[in-house]
């Protein structure tokens, strides 16, 4: 019963998780988006036409998402297929605004980290690899684009930005299993602590002889059948008494 309700709750809390992250893309997205419309001076319509778009666009994938976790059915299908949809958005909003040096491009790194803490190692290099194909696919002038001219030359070039991904996907992955050892860890202490306590239990009830406990405060702490059988009184009745 109680292996089966640490694997209900280990599902729920990965449930949990994946909520989250749709709230945060939310959230990135509301600041990141029109973040980047500022960098350039006096945007035209079209940008804010263009960014709103995507901020539309993030709100009904965000709902879909959700209601994708209500099902609770494919965990990892859903995780892949929402890191799916960040590459190529994160991908079509920087080439309309400014290309590989587009400060959107830079979004590819908090979708690489999401694979790594979200699918472990696979979907860390997946998702890096993924990242790192679309911003090869970036035009390098980016056209006219929306980007603010100071951003030009800033970021690194797609060859020392694909093996930066590669990097960070695959420390998010450790950190991810880490945290998973850590908590494998404290459930068997916690199964060992419950398992010495029963068995403390079992002892102390089947003594012949009468066993009084008392806590700091010298309250009366516990009460053996033997000692409830000397004493004539239940444990309840004692529980208070010092």
């Amino acid at each position: 019963m109680t292996v089966r309700a640490n694997v209900m709750s280990r599902d729920d809390e990965r449930w949990a998780g994946l909520q989250t992250l749709i709230w945060a893309r939310l959230l990135v997205a509301a600041l990141a988006l029109p973040f980047g419309v500022l960098l350039r001076p006096e945007p035209p319509l079209a940008s804010w036409r263009l960014l709103g778009a995507a901020l539309a666009a993030v709100g009904v994938l965000s709902a879909l998402y959700w209601l994708g976790t209500a099902l609770k059915r494919g965990f990892l299908f859903q995780v892949y297929l929402q890191l799916a949809a960040d590459i190529v958005l994160v991908t079509g909003m920087s080439s309309l605004t400014g290309g590989e040096q587009s400060p959107f491009a830079l979004l590819y790194v908090l979708v690489v980290i999401t694979g790594g803490l979200q699918a472990g190692l696979t979907g860390a290099l997946l998702t890096a690899m993924a990242a790192s194909a679309g911003l090869l696919a970036l035009n390098p002038s980016g056209g006219e684009g929306f980007v603010n001219p100071t951003w030009n030359g800033a970021l690194p070039k797609p060859a020392m930005f694909a093996p930066l991904l590669v990097a960070l996907g695959v420390l998010a992955a450790a950190l991810r299993r880490r945290v998973q050892h850590a908590r494998e860890h404290m459930e068997r202490s916690e199964r060992e602590l419950d398992r010495i306590r029963f068995d403390n239990d079992v002892i102390l009830r089947h003594l012949t002889s009468g066993v009084i406990t008392l806590d700091g405060t010298g309250t009366v702490a516990y009460l053996n059948p033997a000692a409830e059988e000397v004493l004539g009184l239940p444990f309840a009745s004692v529980r208070e008494i010092r």
